[in-house]
């Protein structure tokens, strides 16, 4: 989980640079940008699942908790202090992300593997600049 977590925060800074560069070109179509756009609020929302909901924790509203908070709670409550095994309630929670972070990892692929070299791709024939990332080729 924590390696998904990495990728999607390397995934953010990647996009980052793809679409100042996309904004700042001025062949580019806008409707690219507006894919951009919506890349990042799908990248948003797969770091939401896995991280929580910044926003809520900052108007101390409830929110659900995360699956990295699950495990965590699950492995800090215990796991390395004792050699006694987990308990129900952590077993429970490990459980829980077992069976939820399938899918998340699902999506994390599909984002990175295909919605973004496809973003890459339309960058590239419309003639944006390089950005990191992406394979240079000549000019």
């Amino acid at each position: 989980m924590l390696g998904a977590d990495a990728l999607l925060d390397e995934t953010v800074t990647r996009v980052g640079f793809l679409k100042r560069a996309i904004d700042e070109t001025p062949g580019a179509d806008s409707s690219l940008a507006r894919r951009v756009r919506t890349f990042v609020q799908q990248l948003q929302d797969v770091r939401e699942l896995l991280n929580g909901d910044p926003t809520r924790g900052r108007r101390a509203e409830a929110s659900p908790p995360s699956l990295l908070n699950r495990l965590g709670g699950a492995i800090g409550n215990g796991w390395g202090g004792t050699l006694e095994a987990p308990t129900a309630a952590q077993q429970a929670q490990v459980d829980i992300v077992r069976a939820e972070f399938g899918r998340v990892l699902e999506r994390v692929r599909q984002l990175v593997d295909v919605d973004l070299r496809a973003l890459e791709a339309a960058a590239e024939q419309a003639g944006v600049p390089w950005t990191p990332g992406r394979m240079p080729s000549v000019p």
